[in-house]
This record gives C-alpha cells, structure tokens and sequence, in this order.
C-alpha cells in the first residue's frame, strides 16, 4: 500500500502534480496518468491512490471541492446549503461531465414541499447517453457509481442506481425508444434524453399545454423533442 512517509512519494507526487494542472477526480487522476504512461515508474493502483488522496488531504496538502451559502425558506427564514462535488471525466465521452454531489444539509433543501411541480414530476427515472458501442463505457459507469453489476441488452447498457439509471444506447436504439434523432455522437458519447416519473399525466399534459410546449406520445411516455427542449429529448411516463 502507498504511504506519505517519505515527501518524495511517487504517487502522491504525481497527484500533486496533476492537482497543480486543475481539479480532477481520482478516477480521472488514474486515467490521466496511465495515458501518460506514467504506470510504467509508478503503481497506479485505486485503493492506493484513494489513500494518498486522504493523507494529502489530511495533512493539507489539498482539498475537496465544497460550496455552501445561506438561502432561505419558503417563508423568508435564513437556512445553510451546501454540499462537495468530486468530477470524473470517461475519455470516450469528452462532452459529458459526471459529477458526484455530497449535500452537507440535506435537511434544508430536500424538503418534501420543494419539491412540488404542476407537471407533477416526481423524480429523474434515468439519464440517456448515446453512443457507437454502449459497451465501451461499461468500465467507466461501473467504476463512477461503484456499481459492478451492470445490465446488458441489445440495445446498450443499464446501471441501476438508487437514484435513478443511466442508460447508454446505440443511436438505433434511441430512435426506435424515443422517436427523436439523437446527438451527433462523431466525436464520443453525448447525454441525449432525460426521463422523469411523474404522478398525473393530464396534468403534465396540461402544464405543458400552457406553458406551449409541444410534446408528443411513444410507447406510453410523453416525449419533448431536443429542437424544444434546447437540444435534450425529454421523456415523461
């Protein structure tokens, strides 16, 4: 296992290094310097990593990303938000960003009555990404959600999360799901549809006739086209 016993540890020398370049998840930090080669002089091992990582932060040599600000409540009360966000980067989708989120008041901001819309949204079902071989990506979502068990199909991948799915299609598939065209996927993959739960379809159908969203049905679901919806298709069932 990796240790700072020594300032001139290797791998924490190289994380620092990085670090100096711009913020980075680990994971991201592991992909950078394997592409770099830089395996070749230094054990890049996750665990290892993750433990330098807690040590440099430790010893505050960095730090995690945190945001926090007061808001306030429905009713004008002062209240604290604030949450830590760590990034990944998957080199075969050069255009999506993940990103993890920590809230550190949960309390104060997921609060039942926030959550209240008049298309009766009740959550995100999943995320859609397309691209050219959905199995090329397996690796990466399997080590960003932390989940191995990955289900395959025909048409793509699914990882099952707590909070919803991410879904990866071939463009086919997506036509044939959704109705729509997706994304130009020549440079990698790209987040192309959202997928929301909601609870009343007429009154998702309502609210979107009058806020003059033009929307369509495919198999069950109420779907607004990305020439809408600023370039994502999003899908209700």
């Amino acid at each position: 296992m990796a240790t700072l016993s020594h300032p001139s540890n290797p791998l924490a020398l190289a994380v620092l290094a990085l670090l100096f370049e711009r913020p980075m998840h680990p994971y991201e930090m592991a992909a950078t310097l394997k592409q770099r080669h830089k395996g070749e002089s230094i054990k890049i091992r996750y665990g290892s990593l993750y433990t330098v990582i807690e040590r440099l932060v430790k010893r505050g040599f960095i730090s995690t990303k945190e945001t926090s600000r007061e808001g306030k409540r429905p009713d004008g009360a002062p209240t604290k938000v604030g949450f830590s966000l760590a990034f990944a980067r998957d080199a075969k989708a050069p255009a999506i960003g993940f990103a993890v989120c920590q809230q550190h008041f949960p309390e104060n901001f997921w609060n039942s009555a926030f959550q209240q819309h008049p298309n009766t949204a009740s959550g995100i079902a999943s995320v859609v990404l397309v691209a050219e071989n959905p199995t090329d990506h397996h690796i990466f979502l399997s080590a960003f959600t932390g989940i191995r068990d990955l289900a395959a199909t025909s048409s793509g991948i699914t990882v099952s999360t707590p909070r919803g799915d991410i879904r990866v299609m071939d463009p086919a598939a997506f036509r044939s799901h959704f109705g729509t065209e997706p994304p130009d996927i020549s440079h990698g993959a790209r987040l192309a549809a959202a997928q929301f739960r909601v609870r009343d379809r007429a009154a998702l159908n309502a609210a979107l006739k009058a806020g003059g969203i033009a929307a369509s049905s495919r198999m069950g679901a109420t779907i607004v086209a990305p020439e809408t919806a600023i370039g994502a298709t999003l899908v209700f069932d």
